[in-house]
């Protein structure tokens, strides 16, 4: 079981931040908290696990004041707070793991409460990926070779491997990047 997972292991349900933008897993994201309702599942959520989830949800293109059954959303974990005299707070939270909202929950309070499942990525088999990512990055160095010849050899990028690696910023880390295999149920 995954460090995410354990942190979640005991987990069911979970305060619902709906925001118009996403949380990754791994990703830091500060919040200024104003609305009273959120106000109220800050001080719930710091007096339990300080765990709450933030689902994409865009109020102008919804149906509903929800995200739907079945989206997916990023535990948030609250990692600082810092409270204003006025009530308010600005927090630091780090995405945790990925989970799909199966339900919510209606009671008295002010703030969304969904029934959740998490989910990480399945394992794909290293030499397949590693093929596939190789072979995306041979030709991204044939495009970058070719934008520099075609720009009169203007920019950071030589005819080598190894400048382009060092010159373009952070190649290496975006290849890496390709590495990952994304859950395709994630997008149902």
């Amino acid at each position: 079981m995954s460090e995410a997972l354990e942190k979640v292991a005991s987990v069911d349900r979970l305060s619902v931040f709906p925001l118009p933008l996403v949380l990754l897993p791994g990703e830091a994201l500060p919040l200024h908290i104003f609305e009273p309702r959120y106000r109220e599942m800050l001080v719930d959520v710091e007096a339990a696990d300080r765990l709450f989830g933030i689902s994409l949800f865009e109020p102008d293109a919804a149906l509903t004041d929800r995200p739907e059954i079945g989206s997916v959303g990023c535990v948030a974990e609250v990692r600082e707070v810092q409270a204003m005299g006025d009530g308010r707070s600005n927090i630091l939270t780090f995405g945790v793991i990925r989970y799909r909202v199966v339900g919510f929950e209606e009671d008295e309070r002010p703030y969304l409460v969904a029934k959740v499942e998490f989910f990480e990525d399945d394992p794909e088999p290293a030499g397949k990926l590693s093929e596939a990512a190789d072979e995306i990055f041979g030709l991204f160095e044939r495009v970058a070779k070719a934008a520099f010849d075609l720009s009169g050899n203007r920019g950071n990028c030589p005819n080598s491997k190894r400048p382009i690696r060092n010159g373009c910023r952070s190649w290496s880390r975006r290849r890496s990047i390709l590495r990952i295999r994304p859950n395709t149920n994630c997008f149902r």
